[in-house]
C-alpha cells in the first residue's frame, strides 16, 4: 500500500463498524472509480461481524486499499477522526480528499467528475454530487435534489450564510475536499451534528461547487431525527454520553465554533471580529432552519389530521 499511497492524488477515509453486509459493494464501487490515481484508507472501529475479514481479504487483493483494525472502540466521530489523520499521514502527496461511508455506493464518474469540476475551479474547497438515496437492498427510493453551490460569493461570512441555508449535511459531508482546506478545519468535533460545523468552517476557506449528477448513493435505514440523534448519542460515546450531549445541537456548535473562532482556529486568515460574525451568521441561519422545519413539520401533521375521516379524528385534535 505504501508504493499506492504515495502515488495518490485522492484518498479516501473509511470509518468501518459493523457494516458486513454492506461492504464489499461500498469497497468494489469505491476502488473501480476511474481518473486519478487513488487510495483507500480503512479504520475498523472494533466490529464483531465479519467486516475486519472482509477488509483485510480486500487489502491482499489491491494494494490501494490500507486496513487498521482498532482494539477498543472509539465511537463517531473520534473514529472518523483516525481514519482521515492515517489518510492524509499515508497518502502525503493527495490533493483530494473525502470521508467514505461504509455501506454506501459510488456510481462510476463520482471520482473524475469531482476532480475535473475543482481543478476547473481553484478557489473550491468542496466539490459535491447530488445523492441518491437507497434503501437497505439498494433500490432506490428518490434522487436528491439539494443542492450547495457557492460560486460567485467572495465573502466568507455570506458563504457561511449560504451554506447553511442550502446545506444537507449528512450527504454534503461525503463530498470532496481540497486537502489544504479540510486540514485547516480537522479535527471534527466531539459534538452531536459535527458535520454541519465542519461544513461552515470549510465555506470559510472556499466555495462549494456542484455537480448536477446523482453520482453518490447514499443507503438509508430510515430513522427519524429523534432517532438518528439518540443513535448518534450512543455511538458518539460508547462509554455512556457527558450531560451536555442532551444540550440542543446548535447550542454544541455555538460552543465549539466560539471557541475556535477565540483560538484563531475558525478562519485562521480572518480578523478576529468576522471569526466571531462567522459563528453568529451560522447560529443565526440556524435557528431560522430549525423553525422552518418545524412549521412545514406541522403543516404535514395538520394536512394529514384533515384527511382522516371525522370518526378517526381524536378530540381535539390531539
Amino acid at each position: 500500500m505504501a508504493g499506492a499511497a504515495a502515488k495518490a492524488d485522492v484518498v479516501l477515509a473509511m470509518p468501518v463498524h459493523n457494516s458486513a453486509p454492506y461492504l464489499p459493494e461500498a469497497l468494489g464501487t469505491i476502488l473501480a472509480q476511474e481518473g486519478s490515481p487513488i487510495a483507500v484508507v480503512a479504520f475498523d472501529d472494533c466490529s464483531t461481524d465479519e467486516s475486519p475479514a472482509i477488509l483485510t481479504s480486500v487489502a491482499r487483493e489491491d494494494e490501494r486499499l490500507l486496513v487498521q483494525l482498532s482494539s477498543e472502540r472509539l465511537g463517531i466521530p473520534r473514529a472518523w477522526n483516525r481514519a482521515m489523520s492515517l489518510a492524509l499521514s499515508g497518502a502525503p502527496r493527495a490533493r483530494y480528499v473525502a470521508w467514505a461511508g461504509d455501506h454506501d455506493r459510488w456510481p462510476r464518474g463520482w471520482l473524475s467528475s469531482l476532480v475535473g469540476t475543482l481543478d476547473a475551479c481553484p478557489e473550491a474547497a468542496l466539490g459535491l454530487a447530488l445523492t441518491r438515496k437507497i434503501d437497505v437492498r439498494g433500490e432506490t427510493i428518490r434522487e436528491g435534489e439539494r443542492r450547495l453551490d457557492t460560486r460567485g460569493i467572495a465573502s466568507p461570512i455570506e458563504r457561511v450564510r449560504a451554506t447553511v441555508r442550502q446545506m444537507a449535511a449528512g450527504d454534503q459531508i461525503y463530498g470532496l475536499f481540497r486537502r489544504e482546506a479540510l486540514e485547516r478545519v480537522l479535527p471534527l468535533p466531539h459534538i452531536l451534528l459535527y458535520d454541519r460545523v465542519l461544513l461552515a468552517a470549510v465555506a470559510i476557506e472556499g466555495a462549494v461547487v456542484q455537480v448536477d449528477e446523482p453520482l453518490w448513493e447514499r443507503r438509508s435505514f430510515g430513522q427519524s431525527i429523534a432517532a438518528s440523534l439518540d443513535r448518534e448519542r450512543e455511538t458518539f460515546w460508547p462509554e455512556g454520553p457527558p450531560w451536555w450531549a442532551r444540550l440542543p445541537p446548535v447550542v454544541q456548535a455555538g460552543v465549539v465554533l466560539a471557541w475556535r473562532a477565540a483560538l484563531g482556529r475558525l478562519g485562521p486568515d480572518l480578523a478576529r471580529r468576522e471569526r466571531f460574525r462567522a459563528t453568529a451568521v451560522y447560529l443565526r441561519e440556524t435557528r431560522i432552519q430549525e423553525r422552518r422545519r418545524k412549521a412545514r413539520r406541522r403543516r404535514r401533521l395538520a394536512g394529514a389530521r384533515s384527511s382522516l375521516p371525522e370518526r378517526l379524528v381524536p378530540p381535539g385534535g390531539a
